[in-house]
């Protein structure tokens, strides 16, 4: 099976962290992201959490955020998203910040 390619296209910020929105190219469907900064760190996790069993759309989502490979693919993407969008950086420690703006 071929590696999933995500594309962010969005983001909102809540309660001090970020929602970053994506396109998955296999399913064409609409992934969220949140990312947060937590002391130097740069968390990420999967947006959607509760899935329901009974619901065919639910399962295939619930299968694809279970996968390693797809997890690390769409972190990276949005972590790239936020930084290009000036929103985090990474200093030359290896240490991430929110991004000051002015």
């Amino acid at each position: 099976e071929e590696q999933a390619m995500y594309k962010a296209d969005k983001l909102e910020k809540q309660n001090g962290q970020w929602a970053v929105r994506m396109r998955r190219s296999q399913d064409r469907k609409l992934y969220w992201m949140n990312v947060w900064i937590e002391g130097n760190d740069v968390g990420v996790d999967w947006n959607q959490d509760i899935f329901h069993t009974d619901d065919p759309e639910d399962r295939h989502r619930s299968k694809v955020q279970d996968s390693c490979p797809e997890f690390s693919d769409a972190s990276s993407e949005a972590i790239g998203y936020l930084e290009k969008a000036g929103e985090i950086k990474q200093d030359e420690h290896g240490d991430w910040h929110k991004a000051d703006k002015a």
